[in-house]
């Protein structure tokens, strides 16, 4: 799986005005239906650095992506 979008919700969360925010989520659900922050855990297995993941992780949850 490509992370880019969701990097892309993450850097919007924190960068755009809400609405623009909100089309990121809107998009990237609509692109990935499945995409939740449990599964960006599991394909993230490779970063080992508990910090960095749970801030992506807390910037998708805070951007609105389901758990």
């Amino acid at each position: 799986m490509n992370f880019s979008r969701s990097s892309m919700t993450l850097h919007s969360f924190h960068l755009q005005p809400e609405d623009e925010r909100q089309a990121a989520v809107a998009e990237l659900l609509e692109r990935k239906p499945g995409f939740t922050c449990e599964l960006a855990r599991k394909r993230l297995f490779y970063v080992k650095d508990e910090t960095h993941l749970a801030t992506y992780l807390e910037g998708l949850d805070k951007a609105g992506i389901p758990p």
